[in-house]
């Protein structure tokens, strides 16, 4: 379960230790920039909820602390007890969510945008692989860099820890639970909280806020809704969880890299995320969080050319000696 391990197979290589050492650097960066990402989401939530419009560069230190706190006693309790109890609250509260939306918004539009955008991407994917569209093309070009990237920071520690909770599973249900189901739900997820927007009479002010600040965005939407206030702590509750059960599965999994499993070692990389993360939030630039997630993550990226690279030399070779006439 090491990066390093698809270099050398079953043989063992001390110095290739430096690999899984740059993945967990990765691991690192990633969930910290994630981690001040969301403190500054749940600043924004506070004043919407509140209207208290004070510094609050303590509460974000203190709550990011507290964060850490929770997720290194998760990972501490393993997949069993601590990372799969919260991962199945994190998809019940985020069902019941989505239910209240759609029941407030109009149903029938967001189904109608559901199907039409399903449509016009399957359209646009060959392009928008290949390049950025025309008349977006700042925008897909900054973003999609930015994804790509951050989503490599994620790889070292979300690859082998899909694989270390899908053991025993066929290669059907690997690939229907890691590919179709998310990406259905994030369909259905964006469709009911964007989708009813498109239409709505309070579009231009929710473009306002994100153009002011992304943060803004849903609790602006919030506030269009009954039981807004209610909403509001509902989504905080649900992006604190799901931060949580990130965080705590990127230590396990760089106990996983490590091969070391202890306690004392999780909490070493918990203080070390924080310590970053608290750094960030103190800044508090949500632009600045990017792209130090994007500076671990650039490391790595090496790593995974370095891979393709060996599994096409090794494939090569093997090819050729199979090839060979015996005798």
């Amino acid at each position: 379960m090491r990066v390093s391990a698809s270099f050398i197979g079953h043989q063992k290589a001390g110095w290739l230790a430096i690999i899984d050492l740059i993945a967990v650097l990765a691991i690192l960066f990633g969930i910290a920039g994630v981690l001040a990402n969301t403190m500054a989401l749940v600043e924004q939530g506070i004043r919407s909820v509140s209207g208290y419009q004070g510094d609050l560069t303590v509460f974000r230190i203190g709550l990011t602390v507290l964060l850490g706190v929770l997720f290194t006693a998760s990972s501490a309790l393993g997949l069993q007890k601590g990372i799969k109890q919260l991962s199945r609250f994190n998809v019940l509260l985020m069902l019941v969510l989505f239910a209240v939306v759609l029941v407030y918004v109009d149903t029938l539009a967001v189904i109608q945008r559901l199907l039409s955008s399903l449509v016009t991407y399957i359209n646009i994917l060959p392009q928008v692989s290949f390049g950025a569209l025309g008349e977006n093309k700042s925008w897909s070009q900054n973003w999609t860099v930015i994804y790509l990237v951050w989503w490599i920071a994620w790889t070292p520690f979300v690859g082998p820890f899909i694989a270390r909770i899908s053991r025993g599973r066929s290669i059907r249900q690997f690939l229907c639970c890691t590919v179709l189901i998310p990406t259905l739900a994030s369909v259905l997820w964006f469709s009911g909280f964007a989708g009813a927007i498109f239409d709505s009479l309070y579009l231009q002010e929710v473009i306002t806020a994100v153009s002011d600040d992304y943060t803004k965005g849903l609790f602006v939407f919030f506030s269009h809704l009954p039981a807004s206030n209610l909403l509001a702590i509902v989504a905080l509750i649900l992006l604190l969880t799901f931060v949580i059960s990130s965080a705590d599965s990127a230590i396990y999994a760089a106990g996983m890299l490590t091969n070391d499993q202890r306690l004392t070692s999780k909490i070493s990389w918990s203080v070390i995320v924080v310590t970053l993360a608290i750094a960030l939030v103190t800044i508090n630039d949500v632009d600045l969080n990017k792209q130090i997630a994007i500076a671990g993550a650039l490391p790595f990226t090496f790593v995974l050319i370095a891979q393709a690279c060996f599994t096409l030399l090794t494939r090569d070779s093997s090819s050729a000696q199979a090839a060979e006439p015996e005798g």
